[in-house]
C-alpha cells in the first residue's frame, strides 16, 4: 500500500509543483496531503476530499471561498494550502513541517494523548486511537492507511525527496 501511495505522490508531482509555486511550500508536502485527505483523487478538495462540484461541505465547510464551482484543483489546494499554513513553508525544517502537518488535520489527538495517525500511521510513533468522524473519537481505531512520516520516508528512501533534519 505505502508503495502504491508514494507512486502516485511522484507520478503527480508536476501538478504539485503548481501549487507549491503558487504557495511556497514543497511540493512532497503537497503530495502528502492529497493523499491523506483525498486518497489520491485530483477530483476533490485538498481541503477534505470533498467533490470539486461545488464549496466544501465537511469541516473546512464553505471553501474555497473565491470562485464558482466545479473548482480546480489547482485553485482548491491553493486555497486550503494557505488556509492551514502550510505556504511559505518551503523553507521550514522536518519538525517545523510535522507540526504543520500536524495541524492541517488537527490537534485533538494530544487531547487523547495518541500520536496523530495523520502523521504517524504505519511508523513505531502510532499505536492506535482515530477520529472516525468529526469531533468523534474512538480509541479503540486504528488507521488503515500510511500517515505523512511514513510516506515521506518512503519518498526520500526513493530519493525523490531530501528532507531537512533527518539523518
Amino acid at each position: 500500500m505505502i508503495d502504491n501511495e508514494a507512486n502516485k505522490i511522484t507520478a503527480g508531482r508536476q501538478t504539485f509543483e503548481t501549487v507549491a509555486k503558487a504557495t511556497h511550500a514543497p511540493w512532497y508536502v503537497v503530495g502528502v496531503v492529497w493523499m491523506l485527505e483525498t486518497g489520491g483523487d485530483f477530483s476533490t478538495h485538498l481541503h477534505n476530499g470533498d467533490p470539486l462540484t461545488a464549496q466544501t461541505v465537511h469541516v473546512p465547510a464553505g471553501r474555497p471561498l473565491q470562485g464558482q464551482p466545479p473548482f480546480t484543483w489547482e485553485a482548491s489546494a491553493i486555497d486550503a494550502i494557505k488556509l492551514y499554513k502550510l505556504d511559505n513553508a518551503d523553507t521550514l525544517d522536518l519538525g517545523d513541517m510535522l507540526d504543520r502537518l500536524e495541524g492541517y488535520n488537527g490537534y485533538g489527538y494530544r487531547r487523547h494523548q495518541v500520536s496523530s495517525p495523520f502523521l504517524w500511521a504505519f511508523t513505531s510513533g502510532y499505536a492506535g486511537g482515530s477520529y472516525v468522524a468529526d469531533g468523534v473519537f474512538a480509541s479503540d481505531v486504528k488507521w488503515a492507511r500510511p500517515g505523512a512520516v511514513a510516506l515521506l520516508r518512503r519518498l526520500q528512501d526513493r530519493r525523490a525527496i531530501n528532507l531537512k533534519g533527518t539523518n
